[in-house]
């Protein structure tokens, strides 16, 4: 039998999803092209090329347009891509601002080809204009692909009772990761810390991604600050570069911990990201979380992230308070320091990477995410 054709279409494809991308491409069940431009839509984010060997992409150009202070996109090139793919399925990035993804779904309504959004849902229950919007929207598919739990049960209470739902989660490449963490020796570590003048005895928290105001990072100055005071010899590692890299410096150096800082700028290349998440003992998110929890379970870094739900991505799911990690409660500093001194202090021995490992195994890996999707796919198909 020859296996279904699905379109996946992206504005880009960043590297993060390489290894779940690269698992469908190679699946003997699917037979998967990806619509996507080479050309980053994100500042600081690197993407797949369409010249990728392990995936078919097939370039399409995005186009950027600014209209009441929003940015949407458009792909000038979709329909004739469509045409010529002639898709069993489209599975298009199911993001509202995303013009394209709209016409996608008017396209596969006419040809009755099923359209799928992949999509994070909602990040909390809505209300008036806002719901109403969200559940035409997403009514106009024939599914939705979800990274969370969380975000189909609030769908169903905002009404959505009659769109399939599928949660599908989100991974990184995990097979890699713990590949890394056991070629990774203690020696390793020592000499990583030690080049960057961070002692044995030391603690040390850790940060990834783009250095944003949005990521409220100099909480992370601040907290270092306050650990020190307590005689806690603390150093932080920022890995990411971006607009605020600058003020945070100053900052760190205005409160007399710029010694403690370690700016490792922008690394894509996973084995030395490795080496930092090994050498850390906390991994603190002081704004909303995203994929960065993955990375951290993933290298058995236990995480401390803020208790509001609602201001997180749905990676947050993979967070159990005392297991693999710590909830704070948000805008409490006062909090959070509480927080990170009671774990770097030794007061939840019940924390262990082991327990970071199982939350990715069970969900989070690109293996567990084919199981789930590809059985998704055949049931939509078969309707």
């Amino acid at each position: 039998m020859t296996p279904p054709h699905i379109v996946i279409f992206y504005n880009c494809i960043p590297h993060y999803r390489k290894a779940f991308f690269e698992k469908l491409s190679a699946s003997e069940d699917l037979n998967v092209t990806f619509l996507a431009d080479d050309t980053t839509d994100t500042k600081h984010m690197e993407v797949i090329a369409s010249s990728s060997d392990s995936m078919r992409i097939r370039p399409v150009r995005t186009k950027a347009l600014r209209l009441l202070g929003k940015t949407l996109f458009a792909h000038p090139g979709i329909l004739k891509a469509l045409r010529q793919e002639k898709p069993d399925m489209l599975i298009p990035l199911g993001n509202p601002h995303i013009l394209t993804t709209w016409l996608i779904m008017l396209w596969g309504r006419i040809h009755s080809i099923p359209v799928v959004l992949w999509t994070h849902g909602t990040l909390r229950k809505e209300h008036g204009i806002k719901r109403l919007f969200r559940l035409a929207y997403y009514r106009l598919s024939a599914g939705l692909f979800l990274y969370g739990a969380h975000a189909q049960q609030l769908l169903q209470e905002m009404g959505l009772k009659h769109t399939p739902m599928y949660p599908i989660y989100n991974s990184l490449d995990y097979e890699a990761q713990r590949a890394i963490s056991e070629m990774t020796s203690p020696e390793d570590i020592s000499k990583f810390r030690e080049s960057l003048g961070i002692g044995t005895a030391s603690k040390v928290l850790i940060f990834t991604g783009r250095l944003q105001p949005v990521k409220k990072l100099d909480l992370l100055v601040k907290l270092t600050k306050r650990l020190n005071l307590e005689t806690l010899d603390t150093h932080c590692i920022l890995i990411g570069d971006g607009d605020e890299r600058e003020r945070l410096q100053e900052l760190a150096l205005t409160l007399g911990v710029a010694d403690k800082f370690h700016f490792l700028g922008a690394v894509h290349d996973e084995e030395k990201l490795g080496l930092a998440m090994l050498s850390a003992d906390l991994y603190v998110i002081p704004s909303g979380a995203g994929l960065s929890v993955m990375h951290a379970l993933g290298y058995g870094v236990p995480v401390l992230l803020h208790d509001n739900f609602e201001h997180h991505f749905p990676e947050w799911e993979a967070v159990e308070h005392c297991v693999n990690g710590l909830f704070y409660r948000e805008n409490d500093m006062e909090d959070m320091i509480d927080k990170a001194i009671s774990y770097l202090t030794g007061k939840h021995p019940e924390i262990q990477p082991d327990a970071c490992y199982r939350a990715i195994e069970a969900k989070y890996t690109a293996e567990k995410q084919y199981r789930v999707i590809l059985p998704a796919i055949r049931e939509i198909l078969g309707k």
